[in-house]
């Protein structure tokens, strides 16, 4: 059950101004966690939840404009990560002329998202939502280096939320303890497993379940870029 997906290989020719699509959920074998895709332009997203007992983590993937959450107004662009606490609602709002592409992450519980008719109100116990891509936090591993953008110290509890760079190699096969749904940012490559390989290009998702043997290949000689969530867990620097 693992496998990769093209966030917006079913874009309609008219997606009109929210378009959503499912990409991880239980049918396609996650036992941890959904993940939907979302393109919102030329007005407000519906307000959106995944309800009282789901924490939602947001990666903006393209474009700039704000997220809503209860009261709270956040700024946001690209390659920035957004945490919505369980109960929350939250709303997309693209600058003009704008598509903000979003790759949203929901757990624990195996559920989409839901629209409501008003908003709920904002955790103040948690303020800060939002976190940016920051050299000064970087960890090393080797020539490979990842960055947590959302985690504890925003309020997730056992999911993180990474960017990582992976320079032109092939990784050593490998399993991890928590399920992970990787997004390619930038560069190519080819996901490998025990018996099968794929090609993956920017716009993909790859979702591999816990204790699967895989192994990520750069094959671009700049590197390639991905964001990933992992849950249960909150170390994606961990394999055996």
């Amino acid at each position: 059950s693992c496998y990769t997906i093209r966030a917006a290989a079913t874009r309609p020719a008219d997606p009109g101004p929210f378009w959503m699509r499912t990409l991880v959920d239980a049918e396609r074998g996650a036992a941890h966690q959904t993940q939907v895709y979302v393109e919102a332009r030329d007005r407000p997203s519906p307000i959106l939840t995944a309800g009282a007992a789901a924490q939602t983590i947001i990666f903006i993937a393209a474009g700039t404009g704000s997220v809503e959450i209860g009261t709270r107004r956040f700024d946001v662009g690209h390659l920035d990560g957004v945490l919505v606490l369980p109960g929350e609602g939250f709303r997309m709002t693209a600058d003009a002329g704008v598509c903000l592409q979003v790759f949203i992450s929901i757990y624990p519980v195996l559920a989409g998202l839901q629209t409501l008719d008003a908003m709920p109100p904002f955790d103040a116990s948690q303020p800060e939502r939002v976190a940016s891509v920051d050299a000064q936090q970087r960890h090393a591993m080797g020539p490979r280096f990842f960055q947590h953008l959302v985690d504890r110290r925003l309020g997730a509890r056992n999911a993180v939320q990474f960017i990582g760079h992976i320079p032109q190699s092939k990784a050593q096969m490998h399993r991890h303890l928590y399920e992970e749904a990787l997004v390619i940012v930038s560069g190519e490559g080819v996901i490998w497993n025990e018996s099968v390989r794929a090609p993956v290009v920017p716009g993909d998702v790859i979702f591999f379940p816990r204790k699967h043997l895989h192994s990520l290949q750069c094959t671009s000689p700049a590197g390639m870029d991905v964001v990933g969530v992992i849950h249960p867990g909150e170390n994606p620097g961990i394999n055996y």
